[in-house]
């Protein structure tokens, strides 16, 4: 089989970056493999490391592709998105709830308003 032109290559390694950010969002990082992104974009996983350093590379890509599309979204005008209903827009999620991007998340303060009680002052 003849190895693809350059504007091919870049084609696949653009499908590949689509299909992994879709996979990360749905099923987070840790849940995605190669061979899975690599059918995911229709390819075989044979030519990733053409492509990629390392699945940390492409699930590096992936994000950042994600991160900017989200960003073009939010910055058109409000005139060009289409509203379903009012309240805030319904984008998914970047990463779904519970993978390690998400797993931080915010410590809430209990009764006590955080301050820490007893003991001599």
């Amino acid at each position: 089989m003849p190895r693809a032109s350059r504007a091919e290559a870049e084609r696949h390694r653009e499908q590949v970056i689509a299909a992994t950010a879709k996979l990360v969002r749905t099923h987070g990082a840790d849940k995605v493999s190669v061979p899975q992104a690599m059918a995911a974009a229709g390819l075989t996983h044979g030519g990733f490391y053409r492509h990629f350093a390392s699945k940390d590379d492409l699930v590096a890509q992936a994000c950042s592709a994600a991160f900017a599309e989200r960003l073009a979204a939010m910055e058109e005008p409000p005139r060009a998105r289409t509203r379903a209903a009012p309240g805030p827009p319904s984008w998914p999620p970047i990463c779904p709830p519970g993978t390690a991007t998400t797993r931080a998340g915010v410590r809430r303060r209990g009764a006590g308003g955080g301050r820490r009680t007893g003991g001599a002052r």
